[in-house]
């Protein structure tokens, strides 16, 4: 009885395994989008503040 048990909680737990795996390689690549993406968002984000700095220097230049 106990062989029988452990053979079917083998057998349970490859076929959740095989399951898994593939919801396991979507989230990978989901969140490989998502830090492909937010590396974007920052460069671009980095860009305008540099463009930011750029006019405040100016301004205060014409303040004066």
């Amino acid at each position: 009885m106990l062989v029988g048990i452990g053979f079917l909680t083998l057998v349970i737990g490859a076929a959740a395994e095989r399951f898994l795996a593939g919801a396991a390689k979507e989230v990978r690549e989901a969140e490989e989008e998502t830090a492909e993406s937010l590396d974007a968002v920052l460069d671009e984000l980095r860009e305008v503040m540099g463009r930011l700095r750029s006019l405040e220097g100016r301004v205060q230049r014409l303040a004066r």
